[in-house]
């Protein structure tokens, strides 16, 4: 099976995964609430309250405010250095997937955690746009770091800190109490089955380097 096959599996996959969860969410599947429970018991029982300042520090770096901050900077780089149809793909992934966030939002509705809420936030729960934000973002980056990143130790390190951070704010929204963790896992579904369609046809289309690929 060829790399680029191998891809295509695995956008089908997120999407597959994705729209079972979708199924699961909007018939209230009892493996749902079981999952949900398990996690978020799991969860707070291994992270006490003395946690709660720095969960509540990494869930405000998934709002939209901060990744809008860190896309513009990023295209302001990629500008700086001509790159840009890197800025293009950091751009296009982050603001019409968003959006696409939203708009399944709007139409499953879904509530929220009844529980204390230790931030705010409003509007509906699935699919968590924190999770699929932060995944758009620091995926995108990762991605292109295997075109403009050489240096094979520096390459570990953007894996690592663009898994990272998704994974971190994805958690804290199940800590914060505001998701649930069915709404994470869907956050992280959409967003890799999005990244990795733009990703086939971005190369595609040429419209990112090749040297490193």
């Amino acid at each position: 099976m060829s790399n680029q096959q191998k891809q295509i599996s695995f956008t089908l996959t997120c999407f597959s995964a994705f729209v079972l969860l979708l199924f699961s969410i909007t018939t209230r599947a009892a493996w749902v609430k079981q999952f949900d429970y398990t996690i978020n018991d799991w969860l707070h029982q291994n992270l006490s309250l003395k946690f709660k300042p720095i969960m509540i520090g990494i869930t405000t770096l998934g709002n939209p405010t901060s990744i809008v901050g860190l896309v513009l900077v990023v295209c302001l780089v990629c500008y700086y250095y001509k790159l840009y149809s890197a800025a293009g793909f950091v751009l296009f992934n982050v603001t019409i997937y968003t959006g696409l966030n939203h708009v399944i939002k709007s139409l499953v509705t879904r509530p929220r955690p009844a529980y204390e809420h230790f931030v705010h936030a409003g509007g509906y729960s699935f699919p968590s746009g924190h999770a699929s934000g932060s995944l758009l973002f620091w995926g995108s980056l990762w991605i292109l770091s295997r075109y403009l990143i050489q240096n094979r130790t520096w390459r570990r390190v953007s894996t690592i800190v663009c898994g990272l951070f998704p994974l971190l704010i994805g958690l804290s929204r199940i800590y914060v109490q505001v998701h649930y963790p069915t709404d994470v896992l869907g956050g992280f579904l959409l967003a890799a089955g999005c990244l990795s369609l733009t990703w086939l046809a971005f190369k595609r289309q040429q419209l990112l380097p090749t040297l490193h690929d």
